[in-house]
């Protein structure tokens, strides 16, 4: 008997246990290559130090697309249909996006700020009328 045969005929509606296999594997491999790419991804941000104040939110952006694609990969061994879901999730991101369009815009301001470094904690800054010390610089104020 043929070992293709054999994972293939075992079928719950359209997953069929040999894909259940590939899924898994693909998955320990995945996890695998995104535990790879994080330390790569965190000697890179040892090296930077313009972007030290930024090391959290880089690392949480890269680790979630890292699982995106991992799920993207790994859903058709499963019988998911990633056409739809990316689909789905591309609308639900334009949705999200719209509605935190002020917010994104600040958050997109202070990431500005943080790499431009026009001034740093302890500058006396003037600005319209407002004078004062800076005490901290972060990514949502200043």
């Amino acid at each position: 008997m043929d070992l293709n045969a054999v994972l293939s005929g075992v079928t719950v509606g359209a997953i069929t246990l040999g894909g259940v296999l590939k899924g898994i594997a693909l998955i320990l491999i995945g996890l695998l290559v995104i535990r790879i790419v994080m330390k790569v991804v965190d000697q890179m941000l040892d090296k930077a130090s313009r972007l030290q104040s930024l090391r959290v939110y880089i690392r949480s952006v890269v680790k979630v697309l890292l699982y995106f694609v991992l799920v993207l990969t790994v859903a058709p061994a499963f019988g998911i249909n990633v056409t739809s879901l990316i689909a789905l999730l591309s609308v639900a991101g334009l949705a999200v996006s719209l509605a935190l369009q002020n917010t994104l815009s600040n958050l997109a301001g202070g990431i500005m700020v943080l790499l431009s470094k026009p001034f740093e904690v302890g500058d006396y800054v003037e600005s319209e009328g407002v004078s004062g010390t800076v005490t901290g610089v972060d990514l949502a104020y200043t």
